[in-house]
């Protein structure tokens, strides 16, 4: 093997490898290995990231083990003396583990580790050694991660960077894209400072209740950060799904005292405030951020007409234009959170078994899952892509996994403010995702298509999570036959 073939194995990403290249892996690893290429591998030692180091101990001989010292790996015989250590170049005092021992505590994966997303066969050889039952329910596997994990931040924009600058430049330049706007993760973190400000001008302070009637925009999620690191709730209300009546029960619920919202839901919201204590709405438009006029997709400017209306701004109703210049103006002091207990956001459930369930998450529950799921999961761990963001910010699935997780594993979160059965293939055409986190209803119906450009674009997809609801087997398995034939390897993951 190739020096330069070692130096990229040592710090590889097994879904990025071709079959021939996983050939060469196993022969180097899992069979009797070159002992020259283990000394070239201990000589240019590599930080390698968790999930490499799981993926090496599954190819790695038995007869080996992992040494390892300040973050850097190297290998050398599983019973190596002193002279065989330096022989193989091991540093003295480095940690010992064996390939088996590694694997077992930490490539099991999510679910003790990864325990339930197994093959039946290993899964329950696994869980029967293990004393579990094989139902996250009952086994409770955050329980058995938890200790694993350790959270320090002082706010989230903090936790992002902190994680984003680890990636390196695996990672996507684009952190999100709506329509024809695009921003990066510096870009984006401009956007939150100015909401910021525009909070505090607003007098929003900590312990706040913020209703967000905006849903699936660059705009909501930048101000979903702003307004966390004020210490203040974000509370998404889809305005596509939620009656004014509903809307009105929930200002008054959390004795909210300004909103934000969509021109387009002008009245409904204003009806909404009738009778509480919400004394200013910020509204905003497609045309905030993108230029109707300007070198845009046919399919922008079609979302800026159908998403736009024209209002008077008067002491109640004001453009979010506004809001952001009111926040340039501002030049007190800002008080920053820094407790990861407080209230960051009210979700709600999907009321499949009855009204829905409002949910109260705090920012460590949200820093803990994101962190959960980039060490845990496989999906995001292939190159780099859009990961098609498809079900409301209302949901945790919609907005945590499928919009939060995406930029800070360093893929692009493709939203869809206006999705439906009926539109969805315009977001296939702009966004060619290698990811999509969606529901069965949406992944049966594309299943029942012989659209030849639908199929064409899934020919991209390499990953397909659906959520939110059941999945019967028999449909699951027509849905991945339909993958198939378009020509994609993705497969149902099924995220319920």
């Amino acid at each position: 093997m190739k020096k330069e073939e070692l130096i990229k194995y040592s710090s590889f990403n097994e879904e990025e490898l071709s079959f021939s290249e996983r050939l060469k892996l196993s022969r180097m690893t899992k069979k009797e290995p070159d002992l020259m290429t283990i000394i070239l591998f201990n000589k240019q030692p590599n930080f390698l990231r968790e999930y490499e180091k799981i993926y090496f101990a599954k190819y790695l001989n038995k007869n080996y083990s992992f040494y390892e010292k300040d973050g850097k790996v190297y290998i050398a015989p599983l019973n190596a003396e002193k002279k065989d250590l330096d022989a193989f170049f091991v540093p003295e005092d480095s940690k010992k583990q064996s390939s088996d021992e590694f694997y077992e505590e930490m490539g099991i994966g999510y679910r003790n580790l990864r325990v339930y997303s197994m093959m039946p066969g290993a899964k329950y050889k696994l869980i029967k050694g293990r004393g579990l039952t094989g139902y996250p329910s009952q086994d409770k596997p955050w329980e058995l991660i938890s200790s694993k994990i350790d959270i320090k931040s002082n706010n989230l924009i903090d936790f992002y960077r902190k994680s984003r600058k680890f990636l390196g430049p695996k990672k996507c330049k684009i952190a999100f894209q709506c329509y024809d706007q695009k921003v990066t993760w510096e870009e984006f973190e401009v956007m939150v400072n100015k909401y910021i400000k525009g909070l505090a001008a607003a007098g929003v302070t900590n312990g706040d209740v913020v209703p967000v009637c905006i849903t699936g925009t660059i705009e909501a999620t930048a101000l979903y950060f702003a307004i966390d690191t004020l210490g203040a709730t974000t509370f998404f209300i889809d305005p596509n799904e939620t009656n004014e009546e509903t809307m009105h029960k929930y200002f008054n619920r959390f004795d909210c005292k300004i909103a934000f919202g969509n021109s387009k839901d002008i009245e409904k919201i204003k009806a909404a405030m009738g009778g509480t204590n919400v004394s200013k709405v910020f509204l905003t438009s497609p045309s905030d951020s993108m230029d109707p006029n300007g070198d845009i997709s046919e399919y922008s400017k079609q979302y800026i007409k159908d998403n736009t209306v024209a209002f008077e701004e008067d002491d109640s109703v004001k453009a979010f234009s506004t809001f952001v210049i009111d926040g340039s103006e501002y030049n007190d002091d800002i008080k920053y959170c820094y407790d990861n207990s407080h209230i960051s956001l009210i979700t709600s459930t999907s009321s499949s078994t009855g009204e829905p369930k409002l949910i109260e998450l705090s920012r460590e529950n949200i820093m803990f899952e994101l962190e959960t799921i980039r060490k845990t999961t496989n999906i995001f761990l292939g190159p780099n892509g859009i990961n098609m963001q498809v079900v409301p910010f209302k949901y945790p699935y919609g907005f945590i996994v499928s919009t939060l997780v995406s930029p800070y594993v360093g893929k692009t979160a493709g939203l869809t403010p206006d999705f439906s059965l009926q539109n969805y293939v315009k977001f296939f055409a702009m966004y060619r995702p290698k990811y999509l986190h969606t529901v069965p209803s949406h992944i049966k119906h594309m299943a029942k298509t012989n659209d030849p450009e639908l199929m064409e674009y899934i020919r991209g997809l390499d990953f397909a999570v659906s959520g939110g609801d059941k999945f019967e087997t028999s449909a699951k398995e027509e849905c991945n036959r339909f993958f198939k034939k378009c020509g994609s390897k993705a497969k149902v993951k099924d995220a319920s």
